[in-house]
């Protein structure tokens, strides 16, 4: 991260701000006790809250792993849109976190007259349903000015650019995973494209 970035960070972040973010995530989580009850133990526990997001991005939800139950956002975001970034945006990251623990990971679905079982996605119909109960706007990305945060879009390897070992392993192992996930013509015509190209 640039230092000037940093020094921002620093000067932005002050105590009311912190303060308000945690009090918003509070009153998202009430609130959430409210519309599920059965809830209510996991929805009193305070999630860790962080901001140390640096780049573009408004925050991040995360659940599961070492780091479970935890928000994290942009100081400087926040800073520059403080009223809707408090409304929307943190409102947005705690309600991936009842989503989770109102729907879970998984799901079972009937496909084909099969029961298969899929992730809960990120932005699905499950996070969407919880927006609306919570009284927020199921918007996915915001739409803040970002031109005071450094730094462009991550760069995408190019084609034929030479991947470190680990890289390519995880590399390979998410198209198997998403190719085994096809249909079988789909993965016939997948094949005859790729050997076409």
């Amino acid at each position: 991260m640039n230092p000037d970035t940093s020094d921002m960070t620093r000067k932005v972040l002050t105590p009311e701000i912190r303060e308000r973010a945690i009090q918003r995530v509070r009153e998202v989580l009430d609130h959430a006790t409210k519309l599920w009850p059965e809830h209510k133990a996991k929805f009193q526990d305070s999630p860790t809250i962080r901001f140390d997001v640096k780049s573009r991005v408004g925050g991040m939800a995360i659940t599961g792993g070492a780091d479970d139950w935890t928000v994290r956002l942009n100081p400087i975001l926040c800073f520059e849109n403080e009223d809707h970034f408090m409304t929307q945006t943190v409102g947005h990251e705690v309600a991936h976190l009842v989503t989770r623990v109102v729907h879970g990971n998984v799901k079972t679905v009937e496909e084909n007259g099969k029961q298969v079982i899929k992730k809960v996605r990120s932005h699905g119909k499950e996070w969407k349903s919880v927006m609306v109960a919570l009284g927020l706007k199921p918007e996915t990305y915001h739409t803040y000015d970002t031109s005071s945060i450094e730094g462009g879009k991550r760069r995408r390897s190019r084609p034929g650019a030479v991947l470190a070992g680990m890289q390519n392993l995880e590399m390979l192992r998410r198209l198997q995973t998403g190719f085994n996930r096809l249909e079988p013509q789909a993965k016939k015509e997948f094949m005859q494209w790729a050997r076409a190209q």
